[in-house]
């Protein structure tokens, strides 16, 4: 597999994965930290969730721009610059006094992950043989999924024993660790051209992505029908049909919007707008059921969300080497099988259940995840080959939208249903319980869709 890649190339991508995997680290191991947060600046659970709904709005924003990036910018500046971005972010949170100076450190770190993380998909794809992108894509897999596991592993001793503001010190070492790492190794390019960047396409792209993201996330601190909802989520969704037509008219768009004329790329891309719903969502939610209903440490958060990072890691690299032995299809299935199973499991959860119980739960939710997440965007990406920069583009813009949105959806219907917060009461067990239910007719859905839709390409093609 590696002999057909040069090998500069390869050591090149390597250091971009191990960047990527540290970086990675950071986008969701604050989740853990949130009622220590609420106590320190003594803010409400609302604003504390801030600190990662801001993270994945930030990714929504930024996102969008690395078709163009990945043209324009040589993989040096790109590197170099985001693991700086990434130490002066870690160093604010580290430092941080309030909540604002925290979620400015937050904005920083989601600006170099948001820029580096689809940027070396993009590399990848550039470098490697299409028929051996399933393989590369689970390497991939394993590099940005094995230091969140261990994050989310550790993460809670730090902050239960060292206090939650030392994840930022660790990040800032190993910041500096792979920003001196790239200034030795990462010397080469892989091509470059003076593409415009059109001004109009960006404002437009950066309303319609904040606009939604900010609305949806706004439904936590208001109602459904407030115009602090309604009218950032109209104003984006306007601003984004605006977008998308500017870029069928415009010679060299920001992004190839073409691409969602074929049909199978499109599915997968609903495919995966489904899961990172549900899977953005729950990160933010179970460790709210675990400590803030249930009553258990933030240790026990760790051990319980562990067991399913590992399947996660092991899945992410096996969902696509199997995908080259039986197919996109039955992977496919069988990870919305276990999906499903790992989510009507979760419909029984009480302030009872044993630790080792949700541990298994959550084991095998996150080995559908890994059965869907690269195997499903590989293929739809591999439909529009020709147009890999923008469909890889597209595949992570739309995933992060869908993330911060569930994020913030998902946390509101529990606590909705709850009477308004959270709290170890029977009500509250209830509400997760009824979230749980709209998660399993989530996957329903990607069952279906599978089921009817998505072929092989080799079938596709004959």
């Amino acid at each position: 597999m590696f002999e057909d890649v040069r090998k500069d190339y390869l050591r090149i991508l390597f250091v971009f994965f191990i960047a990527c995997s540290i970086i990675a680290t950071s986008q969701s191991i604050v989740t853990t930290a949130l009622v220590h947060i609420m106590n320190d600046f003594n803010a409400s659970s609302t604003m504390a969730q801030w600190s990662y709904s801001i993270f994945l709005l930030t990714l929504g924003v930024i996102v969008p721009l690395n078709a163009f990036i990945s043209r324009r910018f040589k993989a040096r500046m790109v590197y170099i610059s985001t693991t700086l971005c990434f130490i002066i972010g870690s160093c604010l949170c580290y430092f941080s006094w309030d909540m604002t100076s925290l979620i400015f450190g937050r904005i920083l770190q989601a600006l170099a992950y948001g820029i580096i993380m689809p940027y070396t998909q993009i590399i990848l794809l550039k470098i490697t043989p299409e028929d051996q992108w399933q393989m590369f894509m689970g390497i991939y897999g394993i590099a940005i999924a094995f230091t969140p596991v261990l994050g989310m592993m550790l993460g809670g001793y730090i902050i239960d024993i060292y206090g939650w503001k030392n994840i930022f010190s660790i990040f800032v070492i190993l910041g500096a660790i792979i920003f001196i790492l790239g200034l030795l190794l990462v010397r080469h390019d892989f091509g470059t051209e003076d593409y415009p960047l059109d001004i109009q396409s960006v404002i437009l792209s950066f309303i319609g992505c904040f606009g939604v993201i900010f609305g949806f996330t706004n439904i936590s601190e208001y109602s459904l029908a407030s115009i602090f909802v309604l009218l950032p989520i109209a104003v984006g969704v306007v601003c984004l049909l605006l977008f998308f037509k500017r870029q069928k008219v415009i010679e060299k768009p920001l992004i190839n919007t073409s691409v969602f004329k074929n049909r199978y790329f499109s599915i997968g891309i609903l495919i995966l707008v489904i899961a990172y719903f549900m899977y953005n969502g729950c990160t933010a939610l179970i460790p709210i059921f675990v400590q803030g209903i249930a009553g258990h440490s933030a240790i026990t958060t760790s051990l319980i969300v562990f067991p399913g990072g590992l399947g996660l890691i092991i899945f992410n690299f096996m969902g696509p080497y199997l995908t080259t032995k039986v197919g996109i299809k039955k992977v496919a299935l069988a990870g919305s099988v276990f999906l499903m199973l790992g989510h009507i499991s979760m419909v029984f959860f009480t302030g009872q259940t044993p630790v080792i119980v949700m541990a298994i739960s959550q084991f095998i939710r996150y080995v559908g995840f890994g059965m869907l997440f690269f195997p499903i965007s590989t293929w739809s990406i591999s439909m529009v080959s020709e147009s890999s920069e923008d469909g890889s583009t597209i595949y992570n813009t739309s995933r992060e939208i869908a993330g911060s949105i569930g994020s913030s959806v998902l946390v509101v219907i529990t606590s909705y249903l709850a009477g308004g917060e959270v709290a170890q009461n029977a009500q509250s067990v209830v509400s997760f319980s009824q979230t749980s239910i709209i998660l399993v007719a989530l996957t329903v859905i990607i069952l279906v869709i599978v089921m009817l839709f998505v072929r092989d390409k080799a079938d596709i093609l004959s």
